[in-house]
Parts: structure tokens; sequence; C-alpha cells
């Protein structure tokens, strides 16, 4: 599999399946720096960021304490480095990280979603 890395725009050659292009987006490769890309860490780490601002977001709304506003305090600027040195180290191009960036939202909304319903079928039964 032929892979022209980010710093020459990182746009893969046209011969490769569908499959492949999908496995590369998950198992990225750069055969020129010889690097394992963290593109699906990386692109995870975006919605979690998300989270831990919401929680500060909430307590300056709601001037009271929030569950998890400490830990978003603690977390937030190690998270920020952390993304910041997978960033560095992914190799991909554009249009792959808009892509599972849109599936990790897609796949983060929907949990939140999920765990919203089963705690509110909680507090019915317990009523």
């Amino acid at each position: 599999m032929t892979v022209i890395c980010f710093k020459r725009f990182a746009f893969q050659q046209p011969k490769q399946s569908l499959n492949k292009s999908i496995f590369r987006l998950f198992n990225n490769h750069c055969p020129r720096h010889g690097t394992k890309t963290p593109l699906l860490v990386a692109t995870a780490i975006f919605p979690y960021l998300f989270h831990l601002i919401m929680h500060l977001i909430f307590v300056f709304n709601r001037r009271t304490y929030v569950p998890g506003a400490i830990t978003a305090i603690i977390e937030l600027p190690i998270t920020i480095i952390y993304l910041y040195s997978l960033i560095t180290l992914t190799k991909t191009s554009l249009w792959e990280w808009i892509i599972v960036m849109i599936i990790m939202f897609v796949l983060f909304i929907s949990n939140l979603k999920f765990i919203h319903w089963i705690m509110a079928e909680a507090m019915n039964k317990l009523r």
C-alpha cells in the first residue's frame, strides 16, 4: 500500500480498493517516517475534550458545583497536551480527519443519548 505523507498533502494512490482505504483510516502507517499514526485515538479525544469543556460551561451557567467539574479542571490541560502530541504524530490527510471525526462525534452523541435513556428508565423504575 503506497501512501504519500501529510508533508506532501497525504493523498492515497488511486489504485487502492475501498476496503483498504477504510482499513487505512483505522490503522494508518506512514512508510516514509516508519510510524503508526494514532488517527483513531486522536479523533476520539476531541469528543472527550468537548465533554470536559461542557462540564466547565455548566459550572459557569449554574454557578454551583457540577459533578465532574474538578476532574475537568485537572484533566483539561493534560488532554490538550496529549491531543497536541497525537496530532503531531498523525500523518493523514484532511479528508481522513473529517471522516473519522464525524464517526467519533456520531458515536459520542449516540452514547450520550443511550446513557440518558438508560438513566431515565432507571429513574422511572425507582418511582
